[in-house]
């Protein structure tokens, strides 16, 4: 399993936004998406309404496909925490009640934002894409 800590190229602000960590994932259509945790502020002038994301989120997470995670992430004027998972299948047995080492283990990735200052990328398949 190999993590990689991103925090952009600005000292002051993080500078890497989830559309960019995506970009890093290869073959995302692949895989089965779950958000566990999200924490941010959406942009002005659309239609996400952060609260109730965060709140369908909180229950057991929400399984999204590759596009409609790209589609998202381009309503978020800032994440504070985030966590997503992908896996080839299975990601329905992704819980809230496991602990995110077990999540991480049985995940093909595991990518988490911490406090808007790194990105925290974990992948058993070691075919990210960092340039």
């Amino acid at each position: 399993m190999e993590t990689i800590i991103l925090k952009g190229d600005n000292e002051k602000v993080l500078n890497l936004e989830l559309s960019d960590i995506l970009k890093l994932v290869p073959d995302g259509n692949d895989y089965q998406w779950k958000i566990l945790w999200i924490e941010g502020v959406s942009k002005q002038n659309n239609d996400l309404d952060i609260v109730s994301l965060e709140n369908k989120v909180k229950t057991n997470g929400l399984e999204l496909s590759f596009k409609e995670l790209e589609t998202l992430s381009l309503k978020f004027f800032q994440l504070i925490d985030f966590v997503l998972v992908g896996k080839k299948k299975g990601i329905d047995e992704v819980n809230k009640s496991m602990t995110y080492d077990s999540i991480k283990r049985e995940s093909d990735f595991f990518i988490e934002l911490i406090d808007s200052s790194y990105w925290e990328l974990t992948s058993k398949n070691k075919i990210l894409q960092i340039k």
